[in-house]
């Protein structure tokens, strides 16, 4: 079971450092991610921007790999993925992934589109916010 704990290590007016302390089947894990304080004060907004510690991933995909498409272990992704939601406090079940093509392409979500790049297939590409 994983148990986060979170941390706001430092920060100033734009961002925050932060950090979730995360047990995973009897390994610790420390999860560092920044957020942006004047999104934290929208209510029904969550978000945090990771780095790449805080994950399972080995090798050239240490740690916090967050890609199905490179050759990592899709069950560390995974993995990585649910530390990654436990920090923001949802669930993976309840997140959706950009195809990122770095364009100014939006998409807007909906209910429908959970767990879309992780637990389901995208029905989009070239997308880059959402």
């Amino acid at each position: 079971m994983l148990q986060p704990i979170r941390n706001n290590i430092t920060g100033d007016e734009g961002v925050r450092l932060r950090q979730a302390d995360i047990t995973d089947e009897g390994n610790r894990y420390v999860l560092d991610y920044l957020t942006f304080p004047k999104l934290e004060e929208i209510e029904g907004i969550s978000h945090l921007f990771t780095t790449r510690t805080g994950g399972v991933s080995e090798g050239i995909f240490s740690s916090l790999n967050l890609s199905f498409s490179r050759g990592d272990d899709p069950e560390c992704v995974h993995s990585n993925f649910e530390h990654v939601a436990y920090a923001m406090g949802c669930s993976v079940e309840n997140m959706v992934l950009s195809k990122q093509t770095h364009t100014t392409n939006i998409r807007l979500v909906t209910s429908e589109d959970c767990g879309k790049g992780i637990i389901k297939e995208q029905d989009y590409t070239d997308v880059d916010g959402l």
